[in-house]
């Protein structure tokens, strides 16, 4: 049996995707975060850790006709790894 990240047993608490926890694998959040290429997976996540979701969907206006990539790297600029919340399970930042 895997032993499980922390970033990994934060997104089983939260219900993410099967998906998004497989493919976090091994990674800490500061490298999910910058490698991510999904932007609903970033936003369940911002979401679920108490950002308020009215935020980000103000900003689907400028998402529209953007690629994944650039979208990603909006909610990345609007929510650098830096602000990110401390997770409640002791994943330093």
């Amino acid at each position: 049996m895997k032993k499980m990240t922390p970033l990994v047993k934060q997104l089983e608490r939260m219900n993410a995707c099967e998906d998004a926890v497989k493919w976090v694998g091994t990674k800490s959040l500061k490298t999910a975060w910058a490698e991510c290429t999904r932007p609903g997976w970033m936003e369940y996540y911002l979401n679920a850790v108490g950002v308020l979701h009215e935020e980000l969907c103000t900003s689907h206006e400028f998402f529209d006709g953007k690629t994944n990539a650039k979208k990603c790297d909006a909610i990345r600029k609007a929510h650098p790894y830096s602000s990110l919340p401390q997770d409640p399970y002791g994943q330093s930042k």
